[in-house]
C-alpha cells in the first residue's frame, strides 16, 4: 500500500461522505497498518467528536503505543467525558506498560461505575498478568455489575488462579455472573472447568445451563459426553438441540440409548439427525437398535444414511427392510 493510498483512506476518513467514511474506518481497522497512526493522532485535534471517537477506537484496534500519551492526557479533559469510555477501551487493546499502569489506577479510583466496569474489560484485553493479578481481587465484589463484567474479562487468561476463580463464579448468587463465567470457561477450553460446567447443567436457571450446554461442545474431549447425554433431557428445548447435534458429531455409541430416550420423549428431528449420524459413525450390531432403524427408515427425513447403515448391519431383516424400501422407492 503507497503513501498515496494511506492519505486517501485518511481522507475519506475525515471527509463528509458517510459511506466512504464508514469504508476507511473498516479499512483502516482490518489493515494493521502503522503508518495510519500519525495521521490519526493529528485528527484527534478536532471539534468533531464523532470522527474524534473513530480515530480513538482506530488507534486501539492498530495497538501503536505511540498513541498512549495522548489518550491518557485526554481522559484528564473534563469536556470530552463522552469519549472517556472509548479511550479506555483503547488503551485496553494498546495494552503497553503505561496503559496498564493508568488502567490499574483507574480500577481502584474511579466513582463512576459504569466507566469502572469498561476499565475491566479493558483489562481483560491487555492479556496481561499485572492486569490479570488487578483482576481477580475483584471476585469478592459486593456489585454483581462489576462480577458480571469480570468473569467477562477473565476470558483472556488461562492461570490456575483465573480457572478457579471462574468455576468459583459458577455458583455466584447473580444469574448473569454465572452465564459470563460460563461462556469464559468455554472460550479458555482448559479440561479442569468440565466438571464444574458439568454441574451448572443443574442450575435453576435455563439460561445458565444453556451456556453451560454451549461451553461444553466447545470442547472436543470425551468426557464431555456424560454431560452432554444428562442435557439431553433437560426441560429447555434449545439445551436438548445443542446437546444432541454435539452428540451426534462426536459419534460415540454411549450416547445412542440417551438420544432414543429423549426422541421418544421429545419427538424432535434434531435427535433423528444426530441417530443417523451416530450409527454412520458405528454400525456394530451392538450398538444399533436395528428394529428402530427399520421404524425409522420410511419416514426419516433423510433415509439413505439409515439405509447404509442398516446394510452394514448385515442381518436377515436388516436387508429385508431396505430391499422392501428400495421397491417402494422405484430404487431397484
Amino acid at each position: 500500500m503507497t503513501e498515496d493510498h494511506i492519505q486517501k483512506r485518511l481522507n475519506d476518513l475525515t471527509g463528509n461522505d458517510r459511506l466512504k467514511q464508514r469504508q476507511a474506518y473498516a479499512f483502516i481497522k482490518q489493515s494493521g497498518d502503522l503508518r495510519f497512526v500519525d495521521g490519526l493522532i493529528d485528527n484527534l485535534i478536532t471539534d468533531n467528536e464523532s470522527l474524534q471517537r473513530d480515530c480513538i477506537l482506530l488507534l486501539g484496534y492498530l495497538g501503536s503505543d505511540e498513541a498512549t500519551p495522548l489518550l491518557i492526557h485526554m481522559l484528564d479533559n473534563p469536556r470530552i467525558e463522552t469519549l472517556h469510555r472509548d479511550i479506555i477501551l483503547s488503551l485496553g487493546r494498546i495494552g503497553d506498560d503505561d496503559a496498564i499502569d493508568v488502567l490499574i489506577d483507574f480500577l481502584n479510583t474511579y466513582v463512576d461505575h459504569l466507566l469502572r466496569e469498561d476499565v475491566i474489560i479493558a483489562l481483560g484485553y491487555t492479556q496481561h498478568h499485572r492486569a490479570e493479578t488487578a483482576l481477580l481481587l475483584l471476585h469478592t465484589s459486593d456489585n454483581p455489575y462489576v462480577r458480571q463484567k469480570l468473569a467477562d474479562a477473565l476470558s483472556n487468561f488461562t492461570s490456575e488462579a483465573t480457572l478457579k476463580t471462574l468455576i468459583k463464579l459458577l455458583d455466584d448468587t447473580d444469574r448473569r455472573v454465572r452465564i459470563n463465567a460460563a461462556k469464559s470457561l468455554g472460550e479458555i477450553g482448559a479440561i479442569v472447568a468440565i466438571p464444574a460446567l458439568d454441574n451448572a447443567l443443574e442450575d435453576p436457571e435455563w439460561s445458565v445451563r444453556k451456556q453451560a450446554v454451549k461451553a461444553l461442545v466447545q470442547f472436543n474431549d470425551d468426557r464431555v459426553i456424560e454431560p452432554l447425554c444428562f442435557a439431553l433431557e433437560d426441560s429447555h428445548y434449545p439445551i436438548r438441540i445443542i446437546a444432541a447435534e454435539k452428540l451426534g458429531n462426536i459419534g460415540t455409541p454411549l450416547a445412542y440409548e440417551p438420544l432414543l430416550k429423549a426422541r421418544s420423549i421429545y419427538r424432535n428431528s434434531a435427535f433423528d439427525r444426530a441417530i443417523a449420524k451416530l450409527t454412520g459413525h458405528q454400525v456394530r450390531r451392538a450398538d444399533v437398535d436395528t428394529k428402530f432403524l427399520i421404524d425409522m427408515l420410511p419416514v426419516h427425513p433423510q433415509p439413505d444414511g439409515i439405509a447404509k447403515t442398516l446394510e452394514a448391519i448385515g442381518t436377515p431383516e436388516a436387508l429385508e427392510a431396505v430391499q422392501r424400501w428400495r421397491k417402494q422407492h422405484g430404487d431397484e
